[in-house]
């Protein structure tokens, strides 16, 4: 690890205080010994324990974020389907699974530093930043695929609505989500059940719990 490495990840305090533990467990004996996995990669002892101490964290977060959305109602259009997002199989908890370790079935150091990276990224919350920008892009490209022009005042009320509370409601409501529409009818109705259940986000009068997932990254 370079100093310029050091740098780029230290943004507080706690930061830098982890990145000097881990500076601390690289000059321990035996630290720098390679062994081979299952594909021949050569891994420091110090490359798996860092590694298992980042996939510890990552669990944990999975974990927290997991048990906060399996308890809560599945929803369609704000109200309760009476049953949890956990029996009706959420995609979101299926997102949730704890990530495996790969540690053994890499076939190359580029491909376990992408793995290592993958899981910084995850807790650093860039993973997240990421998603909800591509989310949002995906999100309008469906409308304008599926409901063309009429859309343009569903993606106003969308415009108003941050992204975490839309894909809180994506995860949760049954209706958030952009179907496969065939005919004019379909599409009329789809149009008016949207607009109402977005407009009903941005005015507040939502009757689902939207929770701020935050927390989670903390």
């Amino acid at each position: 690890m370079t100093v310029k490495e050091v740098v780029s990840k230290t943004g507080t305090r706690n930061d830098l205080k982890k990145q000097l533990n881990k500076l601390d467990r690289f000059t321990r004996r035996g630290a720098e010994k390679l062994t081979k996995n299952a594909h021949g990669v050569n891994i420091m002892e110090w490359e798996k324990k860092e590694k298992a101490i980042l996939l510890r964290s990552v669990h944990n977060v999975q974990n927290r974020e997991y048990k906060a959305l399996a308890s809560r109602d599945q929803m369609s259009r704000g109200r309760s389907d009476g049953f949890s997002t956990e029996q009706m199989g959420s995609r979101r908890l299926k997102e949730l699974k704890p990530t495996k370790d790969r540690t053994e079935t890499v076939r190359s150091r580029t491909e376990f530093e992408k793995f290592v990276a993958g899981m910084e990224k995850k807790l650093s919350g860039k993973e997240a930043i990421a998603d909800e920008i591509n989310y949002r892009e995906n999100f309008y490209k469906a409308i304008d695929n599926k409901l063309g022009s009429r859309g343009e005042n569903l993606k106003k009320i969308l415009d108003q609505i941050d992204i975490e509370t839309i894909i809180d409601i994506y995860y949760i409501d049954s209706e958030g989500n952009i179907d496969f529409v065939y005919d004019e009818i379909d599409i009329t109705m789809k149009l008016e059940i949207l607009e109402d259940l977005w407009g009903s986000v941005l005015d507040g009068s939502y009757n689902g719990n939207i929770v701020d997932y935050e927390e989670f990254d903390s």
